[in-house]
């Protein structure tokens, strides 16, 4: 058997505060599979990207990360920056939410891709550096890739700007993607489209991927399995299709009716507002906005356990 991926154990990571730590994530395990798209979801604040950025070494001195943190069985929590930028851009790479404020605005994007190259192997000169650009623009399906080379990030659009920045996550060819929140404040249409790329780059070269999103439109239309997310722990992780036919946590099925659907107007929010992590309270994190709780929720944090096929962090959930 190959290792995985990525193998997450225990991850923790707490933030320096002016009066306390706040833990902004408590205790996940993630297993990502070769080929494998992994939806991360749920609502801002759960602690989504900061466990992936935690994973890939990107956090700033405040934050302390303890647990483990595996790339192809490599761990990757005690290892120096030098080789944690070793690794990133080449063989595990991060599509950032904004794509604007990812790409340099007075360099060209030809330019920009093939520094992402250029980079991480020294042997490749300048003009085989914008030949491979220009074939990754023709990857991600952006037309004229010869002529897109030579233009600026503010003469494109959002669309246009978000594959250039897949392309340069995959410009070395990673092994692990992350994509956090890809479609953000693009229409239908062009999240189709990069719904679509994204899909094209896992067939073709069998990326593993973990796409952090909001949107569960955007995990029914990619991801093979999903972990749902709230105050910092992982509280249901299922196949997409079972969690969509039998979500067994009040959180994943209360998202599910927040959630717009084609054949009904009808938009039901959870009640309530995520807890802030630097006050959390004994018991279920969940159990203030809960309408099944119980006393024992109030009590005891309850831990992922096996729930008729899934696994679901939950006192009440039975089938």
């Amino acid at each position: 058997m190959t290792n995985p991926i990525l193998e997450v154990s225990g991850l923790n990571v707490v933030f320096r505060g002016a009066r306390r730590p706040i833990p902004a994530v408590r205790g996940i395990d993630l297993r990502l599979e070769p080929g494998e798209v992994l939806g991360l979801v749920g609502e801002s604040g759960s602690g989504k990207s900061v466990s992936m950025r935690a994973a890939l070494g990107l956090l700033p001195a405040t934050a302390r990360v303890t647990g483990s943190v595996r790339f192809l069985g490599e761990e990757l929590l005690d290892k120096p920056p030098a080789r944690l930028r070793a690794l990133r851009g080449a063989r595990m790479s991060m599509i950032f939410q904004d794509p604007m404020t990812a790409l340099n605005p007075v360099i060209p994007i030809g330019e920009q891709i093939s520094e992402a190259i250029r980079i991480h192997d020294r042997t490749v000169g300048r003009q085989e550096g914008l030949r491979r650009a220009r074939d990754l623009l023709d990857l991600v399906a952006i037309p004229s890739p010869e002529h897109r080379l030579r233009q600026y990030p503010f003469e494109m659009s959002g669309g246009m700007r978000q594959r250039v920045v897949i392309a340069i996550a995959v410009a070395n060819d990673p092994e692990l993607l992350i994509a956090d929140e890809p479609t953000t404040a693009l229409d239908v249409t062009v999240q189709a489209q990069i719904l679509e790329v994204l899909r094209r780059l896992r067939d073709r070269r069998r990326i593993g991927m973990v796409l952090i999103t909001h949107d569960f439109g955007v995990i029914a239309g990619l991801a093979d399995r999903v972990a749902v997310m709230y105050a910092g722990r992982i509280v249901e992780t299922a196949a997409v299709d079972e969690l969509f036919e039998h979500p067994r946590h009040p959180y994943t099925r209360g998202l599910l009716r927040a959630t717009p659907h084609i054949n009904s107007g009808v938009v039901q929010g959870i009640e309530g507002t995520p807890p802030s992590p630097n006050v959390l309270t004994a018991g279920c994190a969940f159990a203030p906005r809960c309408g099944q709780a119980i006393p024992a929720c109030h009590i005891d944090d309850p831990v992922l356990r096996p729930v008729a096929g899934v696994l679901a962090a939950c006192h009440v959930a039975t089938h």
